[in-house]
């Protein structure tokens, strides 16, 4: 089965339970950036520093382990739904975040609609 690592705020490769629970499968490594979150005024500029860090090292290690990491721009499901079709992807994992969880229950619905598995790991 295709399957979509949906990386969101914890950005590690060792220990990731996502990845460890696709390791049979292929797998298409993501991180979105969504232009909602980052308009919050909460947010600076050294946030946004540290996070592009973070994500540069994820992309590093995963092309590493040979599954190189996709970064959109957009609306979550947006993204979502696009890759998905176009990678023929039957499951999205992703860890539990409580940042989160108001999109996650929009985006069960959503993928329960469309016969996709949406599944939330607990952090490890």
């Amino acid at each position: 089965m295709n399957v979509l690592i949906w990386f969101r705020n914890d950005l590690r490769v060792a220990d990731h339970p996502a990845l460890a629970r696709a390791a049979d499968d292929r797998v298409l490594p993501l991180a979105i950036v969504d232009p909602a979150e980052w308009a919050d005024p909460a947010r600076s500029g050294r946030q946004w520093a540290f996070r592009a860090e973070c994500l540069a090292d994820l992309r590093a290690d995963l092309a590493a382990l040979g599954a190189p990491l996709a970064v959109r721009v957009g609306d979550p499901q947006a993204v979502l739904s696009k890759l998905c079709r176009l990678h023929r992807i039957g499951r999205i994992l992703c860890l539990e975040d409580p940042a989160f969880a108001e999109l996650d229950l929009a985006l069960q619905a959503w993928a329960a609609g469309t016969g996709l598995d949406f599944i939330r790991l607990k952090p490890g």
